[in-house]
């Protein structure tokens, strides 16, 4: 795997301002050009080369807790706490679609929502006193499949990558899996250790990882299960807390567990064992994120940094990416140059430009501290730039050789 050398910008043009980001709080487009971002009941369209462009706002009936762009890029699905879901036009904003209601007992339960991988239908899910998961028709609103009940509340929901079944992770501790058209349960539920906070299917669906949490008898594994047949293929143990993210590569290959004990590990999917030492923040993991290509890992943390690191060793390719509170949104771009999007509590959005042959580290860590006007310190702690060094910082990055 080749090195890679990072810069950051566009600066201020591409930072965007809300009073809070909320999780997912936000996502690329298809083909990378735009970012969908959520604050409250309102969500925008922006251009990643024009971030100063106003985008386009779209209101939903509830706060935004979930959102999505359809596969071609030409529609969005919002999803709020009412249990309320609603497809719009991502060119104009415009609603398209008739209202989705899913029951809920409260108006601030969480709902999120999916599309489908050929974009003709949207997977809403709704947790509530009634937590129920439910497909439906993205252009006449019909209902195709569900709702289908669940003892506790959900907090995760996918398509297959063939779009014919769709899993569900709840807080009983099992993954369950439904056929996408019926929505008959396909596979007996794969149950964990204690809490589920994420679950996916891998690249050829023929597997599940599913990030599991047991603060009952601190025990913290991920688990693999086959998808076909609800059998428990195998555990990765090494966390002393909760696994809040499991995921997998690209290629199927490597999975990258992210949890509240600090710290991501890499693990080899055939094998289960370890591929490198733990990649180590100093704040609980938020988010993790791989590249495209698979060579890269993007970590959001509740120290208030991103960081991109090499999935093939586990060495930091960056500094820490600094905001002023958690990173809970990271995504690289899809396609095109390679940008990392971040999102944090403390309400910004951020595009890092990722570039293979542009500046070193010291020109990375010298132009983040510029665009968050403020330094971090090897612990990970963030101190606000003087005017005096914010001045100088500036200074040397004008410099023609800075560049180079």
């Amino acid at each position: 795997m080749g090195s890679h050398r990072l810069r950051v910008g566009p600066f201020p043009e591409n930072e965007t301002k809300f009073p809070r980001v909320q999780t997912p709080g936000v996502v690329f487009s298809p083909d990378g050009s735009r970012v969908l971002s959520a604050a409250g009941r309102v969500a925008l369209i922006r251009s990643v080369a024009g971030g100063r462009e106003p985008g386009k706002g779209m209101e939903l009936e509830s706060r935004v807790q979930g959102m999505a762009f359809s596969p071609d890029g030409r529609r969005v699905v919002l999803s709020g706490t009412g249990g309320h879901a609603r497809g719009f036009d991502a060119g104009t904003g415009v609603a398209v679609g008739p209202l989705l209601q899913l029951p809920v007992e409260r108006g601030d339960d969480w709902c999120g929502a999916w599309f489908s991988p050929d974009g003709a239908t949207v997977l809403v899910a709704s947790h509530s006193g009634v937590s129920v998961a439910t497909v439906w028709d993205t252009v006449t609103g019909g209902r195709i499949a569900g709702p289908v009940s669940h003892p506790t509340w959900l907090d995760w929901c996918e398509f297959s990558p063939d779009g014919r079944r769709f899993l569900t992770a709840c807080a009983d501790g099992r993954v369950r899996v439904f056929d996408a058209a019926t929505g008959e349960s396909v596979v007996s539920p794969m149950a964990t250790q204690g809490f589920i906070w994420e679950a996916h299917f891998d690249p050829l669906g023929l597997a599940v990882a599913a990030a599991s949490a047991d603060y009952t008898f601190n025990a913290h594994p991920g688990f693999l299960f086959d998808a076909l047949t609800g059998r428990e293929l195998r555990t990765f143990a090494g966390h002393w807390d909760g696994v809040t993210q499991m995921l997998f590569s690209p290629d199927g290959r490597q999975i990258a567990t992210g949890s509240e004990d600090s710290t991501v590990r890499l693990w080899d999917v055939a094998t289960g064992s370890g591929l490198s030492s733990p990649l180590r923040h100093d704040g609980k993991i938020l988010r993790v994120a791989y590249s495209g290509d698979g060579e890269l890992i993007a970590t959001g943390s509740g120290d208030g940094a991103a960081r991109v690191w090499d999935a093939a060793t586990g060495d930091p390719v960056t500094p820490p990416l600094p905001h002023g509170l958690g990173v809970r949104a990271v995504a690289f771009s899809p396609q095109g140059a390679l940008s990392l999007l971040t999102g944090s509590d403390d309400g910004r959005v951020r595009v890092w430009d990722i570039a293979p042959v542009v500046a070193g580290r010291e020109q990375l860590t010298r132009r983040a501290a510029i665009l968050s006007a403020s330094r971090v310190e090897r612990s990970g702690r963030g101190l606000p730039l003087t005017p005096a060094e914010f001045r100088a910082l500036q200074s040397e990055d004008s410099r023609p050789e800075a560049s180079h």
